[in-house]
């Protein structure tokens, strides 16, 4: 299932939604300081990353970096071990950088499970400044692995309340801290202990009606969602009972903490 990616654009490298390096689509370097130049052993992945971002590919394949770049790879190897802390049962690669500069207020790495290099996700590291700088980051990655989850135990709750509920589809795309790793409660999310952003669809059978019916079965199931607590975008697609390919009614609404 394709997922909807929130990913920041940079100035020029990444394409929008896939997140992937493109070859020959470079970052200008007069967007940042260059600072003093150090010499730098890369590995294989530092050196490909920093490549796909900067003008001078060879002084980089030389080891011969900016201020800047090895800030890059200061947030990287942060990055890197954030993503192993929060998710130690998987493995990643990050592929994509829009660093900060003058024109972006963060960091934006993309990254890829190694299981499934086909599915991209984003990791934003801001930069908090001090005696020490600070980094903090946030991913997207635990919405792919608790979205299926979620839809179930949604499906399960809304079917006990409203008989007629046929399925639920649910995407999680936002990005969120530490908190919201592969550990998650997906019950607490349900229950309205964990406020978490999603984007779910509620599938519903009815009789053939009037939009005034329609309407009040969407109130309904708002009323019984907001009580609950459970936060979100939901979109309650109403079905023909009498030929379910067949949609009558559709409408929006958000759950806000």
């Amino acid at each position: 299932m394709m997922k909807k990616m929130l990913l920041m654009l940079g100035v020029c490298l990444l394409c929008t939604g896939c997140g992937k390096m493109q070859e020959g689509c470079e970052y200008n370097e007069n967007y940042y300081e260059e600072g003093e130049e150090v010499m730098y052993e890369l590995t294989a992945e530092q050196e490909e990353l920093l490549c796909a971002i900067s003008v001078k590919a060879e002084r980089v394949k030389e080891g011969d970096l900016y201020g800047w770049q090895v800030e890059v790879l200061k947030q990287y190897d942060f990055a890197m071990d954030y993503l192993r802390e929060k998710y130690p049962s998987y493995s990643f690669k990050i592929v994509g950088c829009a660093p900060k500069n003058v024109v972006n207020s963060y960091t934006t790495f993309d990254f890829v499970e190694v299981n499934n290099e086909e599915q991209y996700y984003a990791l934003y590291l801001d930069v908090l400044e001090g005696e020490e700088p600070v980094y903090v980051a946030e991913d997207n990655f635990y919405g792919d692995i608790k979205e299926e989850e979620l839809a179930e135990q949604l499906f399960t709750l809304l079917k006990a309340e409203f008989p007629n509920c046929l399925r639920v589809s649910t995407n999680v795309t936002t990005v969120e801290g530490r908190e919201f790793d592969e550990k998650l409660d997906v019950s607490k999310v349900v229950s309205g202990e964990i406020k978490m952003q999603q984007d779910t669809t509620i599938y519903i059978s009815e009789n053939a009606s009037n939009e005034e019916t329609y309407a009040q079965k969407v109130q309904e199931i708002n009323a019984f969602l907001t009580g609950k607590g459970i936060t979100g975008s939901f979109d309650v697609v109403i079905l023909d009972a009498g030929d379910e390919e067949t949609e009558l009614y559709s409408e929006i609404f958000i759950v806000s903490a």
